[in-house]
């Protein structure tokens, strides 16, 4: 069995690989020729298939993409936030860990973050300082519920 993360940072996230290289600007030629794209799908053996997993996290989730990123498309990125907080908003109790029912967006955060693009997020000015405030608002969050 699989054991759930306690909490969750994506980078550049896209819905399933399929979507990733959808959205790719190089694969206009696979687009243009649909039995080569079907050829092509039907026998990846990773789908990563992020879309269906994501709502198996039951904790809090930071998204993070660049404004740039002309590899994967931002939607992709906004699309994983909207199925993550759809789920939560279930009323079935499971559905998040007890911190990420009491932090604001059901837990699920997304940072559009500047002057960055697909393989240069890290250098955005405000990634780090992203990925912090996330973890002190996880433990600030953590200490007030106990």
């Amino acid at each position: 069995a699989q054991v759930p993360p306690d909490a969750l940072i994506l980078e550049s996230g896209y819905r399933t690989l399929a979507d990733g290289i959808n959205s790719h600007p190089l694969s206009i030629p696979i687009r243009l020729f649909p039995p080569l794209k079907r050829y092509m799908f039907a026998r990846m053996i990773n789908r990563w298939d992020s879309v269906s997993q994501i709502p198996f996290v039951r904790g809090p989730i930071l998204v993070l993409h660049g404004e740039n990123d002309w590899k994967i498309p931002f939607d992709q990125a906004n699309s994983l936030v909207d199925v993550a907080r759809a789920h939560r908003a279930t009323p079935d109790s499971s559905a998040q860990d007890p911190v990420s029912a009491n932090l604001p967006d059901q837990g699920v955060f997304l940072s559009l973050l500047a002057d960055s693009g697909h393989s240069n997020i890290q250098s955005s000015p405000n990634y780090y300082c992203e990925i912090a405030k996330f973890i002190r608002l996880i433990e600030t969050t953590a200490q007030a519920s106990r």
